[in-house]
């Protein structure tokens, strides 16, 4: 822009800041598919660090806080009687919930300095898949009921799996015999229409790129909780049916090279 006049700029601004908009989103995909290297130098299999501590809060029966990155959920457990099941009451379903689980992201999670208005559907869908991965952890025998409450106190990729990984841990430090430990990561694949190459990456590190949105890096991206698809969404159609056992192939090498 520099080589630009005033009237120029004003003219050409938006055609300026378009077309070096593709450019920079072309050279970046380049730079993964090509070179295997994210924009920070960092592999496609590198995941960021991972720092977790159990008993973070003295009040709960169990409590843990869990860090991937700039994602940092803060995960407390709840044990109760037969009296504290939710009753369910809807149309078709009648029943009750002895597994309780709330996900909690509040504005300042992402910098935002807003009003803390009512629970939202991002929050009730995120919440959804944490619940969906932990509760068939819990066994049917189990004689209390188990709240579990996420609050995000920091967001820059896939919280709601950060809220399994938290919520895994702070069910161990409650005493609760869970079935075995589950972890969660959400995994984004990077293709262009028609080539062969691709690239997959966990969706905390693509959401990073401030100045692209996910959904023009990211082609198709998955939520995995213990080996099984939880959630997808995919935007070209040649790589919907044979892309997603790569994806859960790479989460289970990187849980294992993180181990």
């Amino acid at each position: 822009k520099a080589q630009f006049s005033e009237e120029e700029l004003e003219e050409k601004g938006a055609l300026i800041d378009r077309y070096y908009h593709d450019v920079e989103k072309e050279a970046m995909r380049r730079c993964i598919l090509d070179e295997g290297k994210r924009l920070d130098g960092r592999k496609t299999t590198e995941i960021r660090p991972i720092w977790c501590e159990v008993g973070y809060l003295p009040g709960p029966h169990g409590s843990a806080i869990f860090t991937r990155g700039e994602t940092q959920s803060l995960t407390s457990v709840t044990l109760g009687t037969k009296l504290d099941e939710k009753i369910i009451d809807d149309v078709l379903a009648h029943g009750k919930e002895r597994f309780l689980l709330h996900y909690n992201f509040p504005p300042f999670s992402t910098g935002e300095a807003k009003a803390q208005r009512g629970v939202g559907r991002r929050e009730i869908g995120h919440g959804n898949l944490a619940h969906r991965a932990l509760k068939r952890m819990i066994p049917e025998d189990y004689p209390y009921v188990v709240r579990v409450v996420s609050d995000i106190l920091e967001s820059n990729g896939s919280s709601s799996m950060a809220t399994v990984c938290a919520g895994t841990l702070a069910l161990m430090d409650a005493g609760v015999k869970i079935k075995k430990p589950v972890s969660g990561i959400a995994m984004g694949l990077i293709k262009n229409a028609g080539e062969e190459k691709y690239a997959v990456l966990s969706k905390q590190e693509l959401s990073t790129i401030s100045v692209i949105s996910k959904d023009e890096v990211e082609k198709e991206w998955i939520r995995i909780c213990e080996k099984e698809i939880f959630q997808e969404s995919a935007y070209i159609n040649d790589i919907v049916h044979h892309s997603a056992p790569v994806l859960i192939k790479d989460c289970q090498w990187g849980e294992n090279e993180d181990k």
